[in-house]
């Protein structure tokens, strides 16, 4: 089992989100939430759907964290001309401090994660992670 692609995974999983958790102990924020500012800071504007895409969280998560998420005055929601319906999630100013944050914390957990690795090694787990996630996504499309 320990070297089975599966369990691999699901280990650094374990480790790397309990990392992160303790780390983000006293910023406020529930789960999920850390994702989300990491995404508007990465790109801010984007609808609630494009954000549960890029974020891996369903319909109905997304819009109860975007609800708490707004009441904490870290985003704000703005109507689209064309559709009103429509909106668009763009960070405020203190969205932008807390993202800042978060992204700080998710860069030493993953210099902590990686420092016994050569920069090559790093390169290529990278690259090797994202045909692994390109395979999952590419199959989801297919059903």
């Amino acid at each position: 089992m320990k070297e089975d692609l599966h369990f691999l995974l699901m280990k650094c999983f374990y480790h790397n989100n309990r990392m992160i958790v303790q780390q983000l102990q006293g910023t406020g924020l529930l789960p999920g939430q850390p994702k989300i500012l990491e995404c508007l800071c990465e790109r801010d504007g984007v609808t609630p759907k494009e954000i549960g895409k890029r974020c891996g969280l369903d319909k109905s998560t997304i819009t109860g964290l975007l609800n708490k998420m707004e009441q904490q005055e870290l985003i704000c929601k703005k109507a689209q001309p064309a559709d009103r319906r429509s909106v668009k999630i763009h960070l405020t100013d203190q969205g932008r401090r807390k993202a800042a944050q978060i992204k700080e914390i998710f860069h030493r957990v993953d210099t902590f994660a990686a420092r016994d690795l050569l920069a090559a090694e790093y390169d290529e787990l990278i690259r090797l992670l994202k045909k692994i996630l390109d395979t999952y996504e590419n199959k989801e499309d297919e059903t």
